[in-house]
């Protein structure tokens, strides 16, 4: 390790973004919140494998920038042995005189309920849920909440919507992967359905349409269901968003689609999302990731979208097993408990061109770069794929049991796990 030296780094983040916000940016960062005060506008955060941080303890300061009421600056001070080329790179940062060396209080470490050890060795109540995603359109940008219902088919609201080509007979979806422009629209949903954003044009609002009215077939991989069409002028906002020829439609009857058999039960169904209900991932294999990705960049330093953000993955669900967390484990998970519900864990998630993909709502492009690919195609290569978190199946409620919620600090239990070193279930 190199000599410790102090650093600070500063952004500037919307005024209208509260603390959950800044939990948010600092999760992106791959810190671990451990403790809060908000009186005196401070967060404390630590990880054992942060890009700024390199494993030690970390401040954050949340206060009106230069034109107040408008903007935040968000601060982080602290004690680093990253190599001081490394840090000095990175934008916004700089070093801080010794004789401006910030007080470092204690951190206050995060009550935790313990309870028996799991299958998987670790003690039920020491992970938990750190974030929770919604993407209401498929492939469009989506938003984190602090709680969501749970359904059957997948987190309540999520990839109900979908863009397809009417050009295909069979209505195949359009996605991401090809048509990249479709990070940069924004769905807000509604009491009444959604509010579309896109860079560059004025948002519009789409009702929820009537259930079985205007069917069309719609195709994902190898699934062929019929889903409500939204309407021309729908297709038409989003035609020129994405400068092509579209149609989007609501899946109205999520019962209408099944899971893939040989991963899962007769029963199980799915929304629009690629294969299954609900992605899980974990901070500390962003984390292990990050640091692979920083090892194998050369003597040019790391890449400019390092570290890569969680956003890259698109989970539903991210866990945080804490300081003591090892990356990878989810792979071993079978079934686990999620705040009370339990879910079987199926299918690990390979990975595809997405995750190369960082949308800039400012400047209106989404920027591709080689990353997390390439780095996975090293140390997360299993059966000629790239793999990245699991897929997730809820079981089913006992009839007359109420509606089921996760959120957002809820407790993760391993229930049942298989042996380490065997990659994911595939």
């Amino acid at each position: 390790m190199g000599a410790e030296r102090e650093f600070t780094h500063t952004t500037t983040l919307p005024a209208e973004q509260t603390y959950d916000a800044v939990r948010r940016v600092v999760a992106d960062l791959g810190y671990a919140l451990q403790g809060e005060d908000r009186a005196q506008g401070r967060l404390v955060a630590q990880t054992p494998r942060s890009a700024l941080s390199w494993g030690h303890l970390l401040f954050l300061a949340v206060e009106p920038a230069a034109d107040a009421g408008s903007t935040l600056r968000l601060t982080v001070t602290g004690v680093t042995d990253a190599p001081r080329a490394l840090m000095d790179g990175r934008k916004n940062d700089k070093p801080v005189a010794a004789s401006s060396r910030p007080s470092r209080p204690p951190c206050p470490e995060r009550p935790r309920r313990r309870g028996p050890a799991t299958a998987s060795g670790r003690m039920a109540g020491m992970t938990r849920i750190s974030e929770l995603w919604r993407y209401p359109l498929k492939s469009a940008a989506g938003h984190a909440v602090p709680t969501l219902g749970v359904d059957p088919w997948g987190l309540a609201g999520d990839r109900r919507w979908a863009v397809l080509d009417p050009a295909d007979d069979d209505g195949l979806v359009v996605t991401a992967r090809e048509e990249h422009r479709l990070l940069l629209v924004r769905p807000e949903p509604t009491a009444t359905g959604l509010r579309l954003h896109a860079p560059g044009r004025a948002p519009l609002e789409v009702t929820t349409p009537t259930a079985g009215v205007g069917l069309r077939p719609v195709r994902v991989w190898r699934s062929r269901i019929v889903a409500a069409d939204a309407g021309d002028e729908a297709a038409a906002w989003l035609g020129a968003a994405l400068g092509r020829t579209v149609r989007l439609v609501h899946l109205d009857d999520p019962m209408r689609r099944a899971t893939n058999p040989a991963y899962s039960e007769e029963t199980d169904r799915v929304s629009l999302a690629d294969g299954y209900p609900i992605l899980l991932t974990t901070t500390a294999s962003l984390a292990a990731l990050n640091d692979a990705v920083l090892e194998g960049a050369g003597p040019d330093g790391a890449p400019e979208s390092w570290p890569l953000p969680m956003t890259r993955f698109r989970p539903n669900v991210v866990v945080d097993h804490g300081a003591e967390g090892a990356p990878w484990v989810e792979d071993d998970w079978r079934r686990v408990r999620l705040g009370t519900h339990t879910f079987r864990v199926v299918k690990g998630c390979e990975r595809c061109v997405m995750t190369t993909l960082q949308p800039d709502h400012e400047r209106g492009v989404v920027d591709r770069g080689p990353e997390p690919i390439r780095t996975m195609a090293r140390i997360r290569r299993f059966d000629g794929g790239t793999w990245f978190g699991v897929n997730l199946i809820p079981d089913p409620l006992p009839a007359g049991a109420p509606p089921v919620a996760l959120a957002v600090g809820d407790d993760v239990e391993v229930l049942a796990a298989v042996p380490a070193g065997g990659g994911p279930p595939r």
